[in-house]
């Protein structure tokens, strides 16, 4: 995920080796769900545009079958 620290614009995903039809889910720091997005392919890059979330950190979950990444990223 880049940048890690937004100033309000968006956020870059690449991804790799993962399933068709995954999903990604965007978290704010309490745990309420703002996005979900469905990544198509196993590999490729996904803009997430920021604008309309208030500046916080936020927690990105990518679900892939029976692997669970988490990252973290701030908008400023």
């Amino acid at each position: 995920i880049y940048p890690s620290i937004s100033y309000g614009h968006s956020v870059n995903i690449n991804y790799k080796n993962i399933s068709s039809n995954t999903e990604l889910k965007i978290f704010s720091f309490n745990g309420k769900q703002i996005k979900t997005i469905k990544l198509f392919g196993n590999y490729g890059t996904q803009k997430v545009e920021t604008t309309s979330l208030p500046k916080g950190i936020y927690l990105l979950h990518i679900n892939d079958k029976n692997k669970l990444l988490t990252k973290k990223f701030i908008i400023q």
